[in-house]
Formats: C-alpha cells, structure tokens, sequence
C-alpha cells in the first residue's frame, strides 16, 4: 500500500517566529500611527479654539457705559 501524504504539514518554528515578530512590529506601528494621529487632530482642534478666543478686549472696542447719551433732535 501506499501512505498518504498529509494534507497540511506542520509549519517550521523559524518562520512561526518570523509571524510572531511581523505581528508585534505592526501591531507597535499601528498604536504608534493612531497616537500620532490623535496628537495632530487635538492640536488642530486646540488651534482652532484659540483663534476664536483672540477676540479684541481693549478699551476702545468695549462700549462706553459711563459716556452721555446722545442728544435726539427734535424737528
């Protein structure tokens, strides 16, 4: 009789090794690229909010409370 050749043969150690070692490499690079990403859309977003909150405060822009009121002219 002849022996049958098994399907699936057991892969080598080395190149189990080699898998483990992509995956954890690529699992590092995924969380390190979503942090950069993160970092960059909080900056963005903080950017934006303080150019909104630049708005000008000085004296002359503020309205004068304790100024006269206009005199209305009656025709």
């Amino acid at each position: 009789m002849l022996a049958a050749k098994p399907r699936f043969e057991k892969p080598k150690k080395s190149m189990m090794q080699l898998r483990v070692l992509f995956g954890i490499i690529g699992g590092f690079v995924g969380i390190v690229g979503l942090l950069i990403l993160l970092f960059l859309f909080i900056l963005r977003k903080s950017k934006a909010e303080r150019e909104d909150r630049s708005v000008d405060i000085s004296r002359e822009s503020r309205p004068n409370i304790y100024a006269s009121k206009p005199k209305i002219a009656y025709t």
